[in-house]
């Protein structure tokens, strides 16, 4: 993908990638109508890799709740292999009207959805409890902020490993929204 993400659409210029490939600085906009539709291209094309990651990751396991893990450990390698195309997935917004960009929005949801089967698998197998939409989206969070803050420089600072918050964080989603058996009712005399 790209070597360095640019820090937003309005930071970004031609003059140091189109130089690293001896082009001319408009060259792209032959085929653009302007720096949105560009960056609305390269997005498409990072969450289209990561769709195939997570897809791929959804369909490697068979038990639900191996299934789920399979998925945050392949978000969570995505983020760490491909982090510059991770920012520009999810650093880069908003970029307007999204229904300008329907190829954009249907790869986001191909990225989407393994999750949320996963978590509807898992809540149907008494795995999880709790609404499997409201729960892809903790896990989602929870997944989210690990590789936030390693790309932030995060755990450097404070001295700590991106693997061992991953694993907790994996720990602590499935140990806090794990389904527990019914607790018999017992009447007090």
């Amino acid at each position: 993908m790209l070597r360095q993400a640019p820090q937003s659409p309005r930071s970004f210029s031609f003059v140091q990638p189109t130089a690293q490939v001896a082009a001319v600085e408009a060259t792209p906009y032959r085929y653009f109508r302007g720096k949105e539709d560009i960056f609305a291209a390269v997005r498409t094309s990072a969450f289209r890799c990561f769709a195939d990651a997570q897809e791929a990751a959804y369909a490697s396991q068979e038990d639900a709740e191996e299934r789920l893990r399979a998925l945050a450990r392949s978000y969570l390698a995505f983020g760490r292999d491909e982090p510059h195309a991770y920012r520009i997935m999810f650093e880069m917004n908003p970029l307007g009207d999204l229904s300008r960009w329907p190829d954009l929005t249907a790869q986001q949801h191909r990225g989407w959805e393994p999750l949320v089967r996963a978590v509807t698998a898992a809540v149907d197998a008494g795995v999880l409890a709790g609404d499997p939409t409201h729960l892809a989206h903790v896990f989602w969070a929870g997944v989210h902020g690990v590789v936030a803050l390693h790309l932030a420089g995060t755990y450097t600072i404070f001295g700590e490993d991106f693997d061992h918050v991953a694993e907790a964080m994996e720990t602590t989603l499935f140990e806090g929204n794990r389904a527990r058996p019914a607790r018999p009712n017992r009447r007090r005399k």
